[in-house]
């Protein structure tokens, strides 16, 4: 505000220079006058007197006419309004960005993965079923103020021993298109599994150890990484770690922080 304070002070200075210059230029060429006011000069000596009659604006530097009253002066301030004008705009608009970038920061998104099921849940659904058939479906929500904007899910099947070590990778999968998860949204990512009588192998030989009241000593395991980015084009990400619980036919969450976790 301060330097536009100053140009107005300028132009009104110029202004009032060029007004005093010509205030002082027309006392200077003004004609003689006598016999009560009225001019002397007649015929030849009026008409050329007329000619060198004293025109400012004719007979001044040709810059005095961008601080003359009121087409100089006029044109300055509407100049210097339209600068103003744009400044403000400017202002208001770094102001509207400043205030989204601190929502999203106060309010920023969280994907999470709200739950993992595997379809069928039991070898004997497998078997009344007859499609060679088994889904994971992955389960996502935004539970964040803001949208977020999910980029990639990276999802492993792994057989899991009771001790928490990997064995046989069942199903790998990148779901690597992008969407956009709005407050309170949600989305499912699925996938088959490659060999399902395979699968059903290894679920029905962890089935037969559990009903013969046995402790469960391997769990399929679905686990990865949700990759997203905030309003404010930073990148988080959401890790999930679940272990098939036969008993219960659903995935139950892991404890690890490592695998388990929301940036």
């Amino acid at each position: 505000m301060k330097k536009y304070l100053a140009s107005l002070a300028l132009i009104l200075g110029m202004a009032f220079y060029v007004a005093v210059q010509d205030y002082r230029a027309s006392k200077y060429y003004a004609p003689e006058r006598g016999n009560g006011g009225q001019s002397v000069a007649t015929g030849h000596d009026e008409v050329h007197a007329k000619e060198h009659v004293y025109d400012p604006e004719r007979d001044s530097p040709s810059w005095y006419g961008a601080f003359r009253w009121p087409n100089g002066t006029t044109t300055w301030a509407l100049i210097l309004t339209l600068i103003v004008i744009a400044e403000q705009t400017k202002e208001t608009r770094r102001s509207v960005e400043i205030t989204a970038k601190t929502l999203v920061t106060e309010f920023r998104p969280t994907v999470i993965v709200r739950s993992v099921k595997l379809d069928p849940p039991a070898t004997e659904f497998y078997d009344r079923r007859g499609d060679g058939k088994w889904t994971i479906a992955i389960y996502l929500a935004n539970t964040g103020g803001t949208e977020a904007t999910v980029r990639k899910c990276e999802a492993w099947f792994q057989m899991y021993s009771r001790e928490g070590n990997p064995m046989d990778t069942i199903w790998v999968n990148t779901f690597d298109q992008e969407f956009l998860l709005l407050p309170a949204g949600r989305h499912t990512l699925a996938g088959t599994l490659p060999d399902g009588d395979k699968f059903r192998q290894s679920l029905h030989s962890i089935e037969s150890v559990v009903e013969r009241n046995h402790v469960q000593m391997r769990y399929p395991t679905c686990h990865g990484t949700i990759t997203y980015l905030d309003g404010n084009g930073f990148e988080r990400k959401t890790g999930f770690f679940r272990q098939w619980n036969v008993g219960g036919q659903r995935f139950t969450v892991g404890d690890d922080p490592e695998h388990e976790y929301q940036d």
